[in-house]
């Protein structure tokens, strides 16, 4: 039996991921929609990252771990079960082919800053690719996924031809979401903060619009490293633990099972919050765009509009939408 206080922390701290990461996520898709400025290759990857949140945000948020974590058993049909499973796992490889493709494309255009950069078409193509991969990842946990019958209940786990084949799909998942992807950013990470932060050849002069640019690079490396290491963080844990449990590692008989679960699962689905926030902090263009999408809120905006007023000085002026993304 789980105790109530904490059946109530697992519903507070779900219902806290599920709307921080709505309205984070939607903001992100937002702001850069709206304005054309904002439309480069990287933010519409970003956006995509957004989307692939909020996918995994309502696959996998409020009710389907919820339900089946406190009820111990799954409520609803087997289609249902497999959509969740299969909308989960492609959320996740999403983000992560997502951060591999901005990271290529950064270090590519850091590395040949002569080469034609990523233009917005094209990066509606890599987007194709990256959900074309993410689904063909994932297909194959869709036709293992199914309804598991135990005592007269219902169970969603998967169901695979033999053990070999568990441990097979699952260790392959855990490499292509975690193992490559980590490969492939800390490699172009790594070369593109020595070419940014090395240090200028002797004699070699830069004018103030080189350092304004190279200022620029460094916040914008910075703030993508970040959201790096916020996935690695949050999903490592949980993917560990997947891998130990297909190879043989049972958690069933320990009493602390479902504290542990419960940690390491609301550790990886509250990522789908953390981007927006970083992106806030860390991206002058972000914050512009957010305050501005609050500004247009009932309510929110008259305050707002009245805080900018008395911290203005009397000969200051509000700054207009169009202007917070120039």
């Amino acid at each position: 039996m789980i105790p109530i206080g904490f059946q109530t922390v697992v519903y507070l701290m779900y219902t806290a991921v599920f709307i921080v990461s709505l309205v984070g996520n939607g903001l992100v898709c937002y702001v850069v929609m709206s304005s054309t400025h904002m439309q480069s290759a990287t933010n519409m990857f970003i956006v995509n990252m957004a989307v692939g949140d909020l996918v995994m945000t309502l696959f996998c948020v409020p009710f389907p771990f919820v339900a089946s974590f406190l009820l111990q058993y799954w409520p609803l049909e087997n289609y249902l079960c497999q959509t969740f499973t299969f909308g989960k796992i492609v959320a996740v490889m999403v983000s992560a082919y997502t951060l591999v493709a901005i990271s290529v494309n950064r270090y590519i255009a850091i590395m040949w800053p002569l080469k034609q950069r990523t233009r917005k078409h094209q990066a509606k193509y890599i987007i194709a690719i990256v959900w074309t991969m993410s689904i063909i990842t994932s297909f194959p946990f869709l036709l293992a996924t199914s309804l598991d019958q135990r005592y007269e209940i219902y169970f969603c786990s998967d169901k695979w031809p033999s053990e070999y084949f568990r441990r097979l799909f699952n260790a392959a998942l855990f490499i292509l979401q975690c193992c490559i992807p980590f490969a492939v950013l800390l490699f172009t990470n790594i070369h593109i903060g020595i070419v940014v932060w090395g240090k200028l050849p002797p004699g070699e002069a830069q004018n103030s619009r080189d350092i304004k640019m190279a200022k620029s690079i460094r916040k914008m490396i910075k703030m993508m490293t970040t959201v790096v290491i916020a996935f690695i963080v949050c999903w490592l844990p949980y993917d560990i633990l997947l891998v130990l449990r297909a190879y043989g590692m049972s958690l069933r008989a320990w009493s602390n099972q479902p504290y542990v679960w419960f940690a390491f699962h609301w550790l990886a689905i509250s990522h789908t919050c953390y981007n927006p926030l970083i992106y806030f902090c860390m991206n002058t263009r972000y914050r512009a765009g957010f305050v501005s999408a609050f500004r247009n809120m009932p309510g929110f905006g008259y305050v707002l509009t009245r805080r900018d007023e008395d911290e203005l000085p009397v000969t200051g002026r509000l700054r207009a939408p169009s202007e917070v993304f120039v």
